[in-house]
């Protein structure tokens, strides 16, 4: 799917991929975050939770 003209230079805050990439991204309050960075961060605080 081609990028929109508003999301050119879209990137992630975290990884700093940009939309180009494929990557869907959340925008939030002065910062995107991918989904793949979503999913590594449910896999840490999934990990962190399961050792309490």
């Amino acid at each position: 799917m081609p990028l929109r003209d508003d999301q050119a230079g879209m990137s992630c805050s975290f990884c700093k991929l940009d939309l180009s990439s494929g990557r869907q991204v959340a925008a939030g309050r002065g910062a995107m975050i991918c989904n793949e960075c979503v999913e590594i961060s449910r896999e840490i605080l999934q990990d962190k939770m399961s050792e309490n």
